[in-house]
Order: structure tokens, then C-alpha cells, then sequence
């Protein structure tokens, strides 16, 4: 099923309708929206958001830094909702790496950026569990969720961060826990990204080769332009391990209720014919 919203200027532009659910429903078609960063939507899709798809809000999960260099336009009928997934206020010299390896690829000289955050040693494959574990993370992906629960029926809602892959798809990847997705379409929807940036992540490891010999390193440069869904299942593997489930991570660590999640999946999905 193709879940692009036929976009050409806005990257990563795509659709959770479609996918099935495990008590037997269905994500509705053409509600939940997720992309990179809005300021590259031309004329024509802005418009295509408002008419076609009523969009209703926009989430920026970017920091404040990101949506100053590249602010989000205005599209008609639509609120914006800034709900900043990553606490860059906390961030000291000595953890900076962790915060560029979300925002920074995008920079103007992606590939160097990516060499010299693996060469200082962090770990990019503890990134997702990492914002998932932290508190201010946490807090604001419940932000998240709870914001969904406020879309009128017939109308839809989008969120985005930079590329669109992880900040946004970690937001996916919880909402689609909320709807009860099993967890091969979560990661199957996860690593999409890689299919929509696959130009990109091949330029990134060919200029990364130009910096380094070392192969690993090269290889992972290639993450920071797309994504990596093993570090994704890392991260849900320390979910299911601190918290015994995917779904008791959303009731304990993020506090979304049980009737909060009933309200999403009748929002949002529908029943099998």
C-alpha cells in the first residue's frame, strides 16, 4: 500500500492509513500525517493540505533553534502546535552529540557533522531509547498524544520535525502502539524513511567516504540521512523490559490512560468489512 501523500517538494510526506490492527480494526485514511520540516511544502501542497486532507493542526516537534532558521508557513484553516520533543535548554558541551544527532543532519555539511559525532564515540545506536527514557521526552510525546484526542472527525492532523524520521517517527511509532499495531508494522513503517531519503543516504556515505576509510564509520553515516530500524527495536525491547509492554510504557511511563487510548482508536481506526 503506498502511503505517500503524493508530495514532490515536502520530503517525507506519508500517510498511517491502512494499517491493520490487532483486535481487527483499521487506521482510518488520510488523518494521521507525518513529514519533514513544512517550510519546504510548495503552493500546490500547502493548498492539498487544507483541501483535500482538512488539515485541522500542525505539530512541530523541532526545538526552538530549528523552527527560528526555518520557521513553519501558515496553512489555511490549520493551527500550529509546538510541542518540542528534545530539551535543549538541558543540554551541556558534553552532551551536545546526542542533540545534533537529531537535528544537525540537515546542516550545511551533513556528512562531516555525522563523521565527527561518530568519532567522538556517542552511540547512535541508544538514540531512540535515549529521548524515550528522558523525562522531558517523555512528558512531551504524552503532549503528543493527548493533542491527537482534540482533532474534529473529518479532519486531519500533522506532525514533523526535521526530516521527519526520528523525532516524528518515534511519535508514529507510539501512536501506533496506542492503536494497537503489531510490532512488524510499526518497524516496517519506521524504516520507510529509508525508502524516501534513499538518494540522500547514498550521498551521505559517499561524501562521508571522502572524510573517513573507517567502514563502520561510513556505514553509520548513512543513519543520520535515514534511519536505522534495529536501533528502533532496541529501544522497543528496553520498553517491553522496564515496563513489561509497549502499551504499559504509554499507561506508566508516559501516563496516557486507559480511556485516552480507547478515544484514539476510535478516532482513528475502523472496523474491517
Amino acid at each position: 500500500m503506498n502511503r505517500s501523500l503524493g508530495f514532490s517538494c515536502l520530503q517525507n510526506a506519508r500517510q498511517l492509513g491502512g494499517y491493520r490492527t490487532e483486535d481487527g480494526r483499521c487506521v482510518k485514511e488520510n488523518v494521521l500525517l507525518r513529514s519533514g520540516k513544512l517550510n519546504c511544502a510548495s503552493a500546490e501542497e500547502k493548498n492539498a493540505l487544507d483541501k483535500i486532507y482538512h488539515l485541522q493542526t500542525v505539530i512541530d516537534l523541532r526545538t526552538k533553534d530549528e523552527r527560528k532558521a526555518e520557521p513553519d508557513p501558515y496553512i489555511l484553516n490549520s493551527e500550529n502546535i509546538w510541542i518540542p520533543v528534545l530539551n535543549e535548554d538541558a543540554y551541556t558541551d558534553a552532551n551536545l552529540q546526542e542533540i545534533a544527532a537529531f537535528t544537525k543532519e540537515y546542516g550545511d555539511n551533513p556528512a562531516a557533522e555525522a563523521v565527527a559525532i561518530l568519532q567522538s564515540g556517542y552511540d547512535i545506536s541508544i538514540m531512540y531509547q535515549q529521548m524515550l527514557s528522558d523525562p522531558y521526552s517523555m512528558k512531551q510525546y504524552a503532549k503528543f498524544l493527548r493533542q491527537l484526542l482534540l482533532i474534529h472527525p473529518g479532519n486531519s492532523v500533522l506532525w514533523h520535525c526535521s526530516g521527519g524520521k526520528d523525532r516524528a517517527g518515534t511519535a508514529a511509532v507510539l501512536l501506533l502502539v496506542a492503536l494497537g499495531a503489531d510490532e512488524q508494522t510499526i518497524l516496517q513503517d519506521f524504516d520507510l524513511s529509508n525508502h524516501y531519503y534513499e538518494k540522500s543516504i547514498q550521498q551521505m556515505r559517499l561524501d562521508a567516504s571522502r572524510l573517513t576509510d573507517d567502514p563502520v564509520i561510513i556505514e553509520k553515516t548513512g543513519y543520520f540521512a535515514g534511519v536505522n530500524s534495529e536501533y528502533m527495536e532496541k529501544a522497543m525491547q528496553w520498553m517491553k523490559e522496564t515496563y513489561g509492554s509497549l502499551h504499559s510504557y504509554l499507561t506508566e511511563a508516559l501516563s496516557i490512560n486507559e480511556a485516552e487510548i480507547q478515544m484514539l482508536k476510535h478516532l482513528y481506526t475502523e472496523i474491517l468489512y
